[in-house]
């Protein structure tokens, strides 16, 4: 039997890859309905069951921007804890091993199209947004713009995206050690918050000078957890295995250490 060439190989590899690409994104399509669909509920509910003079932070208070920002992190966990969990919990990735591509392209190519999932979701958020805004401006229950406090804070906004990168990062480690999405959703939102909780202590004690040690340690635990991913997806078993919790050990943790020394440090420096 005569090996295939490399350029044979490489067409091989890319014929396979886009197919797998459009595979995920097809399959993806209802988390982007479920993510519009979580918006129009959030706002619906905000409007019919919340008094505008209960609190400030509200759709009729000009805080709608605030509920878009949590569809977002919503968003990005949903996207990214579909990426490997779906597969696992149902025996495909025993299909995705038998293709013609090496692990690393086939993370990339699904952490990828999640990604690409979780900026559709993220669009279809903001056109629901604004449509049920505008709706809502031009019957009288608020007279604020539908997108108030987004084109007045461009820098809040840019915050808040990458905010939702950090998320999906989350997602991306979670997904390699559950069986199922669900699972992943509640894992990646209940150590998301508890890294914003972390953060948000962290910046209590810091003056504007020092915001930069903040989004700095965001964005090294951002790369770590995905590079974690990769390691996992790449050299572990990802099957319903014991295995690929070894190779957290072996690979992830050597990882994770030093952000959470980095953090401590940093909190000692700062405080002190």
């Amino acid at each position: 039997m005569i090996a295939a060439q490399p350029s044979q190989q490489s067409a091989i590899h890319n014929k396979s890859g886009h197919s797998l690409f459009w595979k995920e994104l097809y399959e993806n399509r209802f988390l982007i309905v479920w993510v519009a669909a979580i918006m129009a509920a959030i706002l619906v509910a905000d409007i019919t069951l919340v008094s505008p003079d209960d609190i400030e932070f509200g759709f009729r208070r000009g805080g709608g921007a605030g509920l878009l920002a949590l569809v977002w992190f919503f968003s990005a966990a949903l996207c990214s804890s579909s990426i490997v969990s779906p597969e696992i919990g149902d025996a495909s990735l025993q299909f995705l091993s038998s293709l013609p591509l090496p692990r690393r392209r086939v993370w990339w190519t699904k952490a990828s199209s999640g990604l690409i999932t979780h900026i559709l979701s993220m669009t279809a958020a903001i056109i629901v947004f604004g449509i049920f805004g505008g709706i809502a401006q031009i019957c009288g229950v608020t007279d604020k713009p539908p997108f108030h406090g987004l084109e007045a804070n461009l820098v809040s906004t840019g915050y808040v995206l990458f905010l939702t990168l950090a998320v999906f990062s989350v997602g991306a480690f979670v997904t390699m050690l559950s069986d199922r999405t669900l699972n992943s959703v509640f894992i990646t939102l209940i150590v998301s918050i508890a890294f914003t909780a972390s953060f948000l202590g962290l910046s209590s004690v810091l003056d504007r000078n020092h915001t930069w040690v903040i989004w700095t340690l965001i964005a090294v635990l951002t790369a770590t957890l995905l590079a974690v991913s990769y390691q996992l997806f790449v050299h572990g078993e990802t099957l319903k295995t014991t295995k690929r919790y070894s190779i957290l050990l072996n690979i992830g943790l050597a990882d994770i250490v030093p952000i959470i020394a980095a953090f401590v440090l940093a909190y000692i420096w700062i405080t002190h």
